[in-house]
């Protein structure tokens, strides 16, 4: 890179940066996803395993989003949910988005 070229490109990132908003690039998004079983504490590793729960879960979660009907866990720049992922001692599956 010549020392013109450098100028100039020096010269379009700050006017680039004079645009962006001084929060941009600092709000955190954050989904957790908890596994338990009420069966047995091994069985974690499997719950992390069933994609077709998980794949229901996460479609109602997107919906959600979509249509603004789900509050959001707001500290400062964090906003996060979280999906827990669940087995009864009955061998039921389910989840629930808190």
């Amino acid at each position: 890179m010549t020392k013109i070229e450098y100028k100039d490109l020096s010269a379009r990132l700050q006017n680039l940066s004079k645009k962006i908003p001084h929060n941009w690039g600092k709000v955190q998004n954050r989904l957790f996803i908890v596994h338990h079983s009420y069966k047995n504490n091994e069985r974690n590793i499997y719950l992390r395993c069933h994609w077709k729960l998980k794949e229901i879960a996460y479609l109602k979660f997107i919906n959600l989003i979509s249509d603004s009907k789900i509050n959001l866990i707001k500290y400062r720049s964090v906003f996060s949910k979280c999906i827990f992922i669940i087995e009864t001692k009955n061998n039921d599956f389910h989840y629930k988005i808190i």
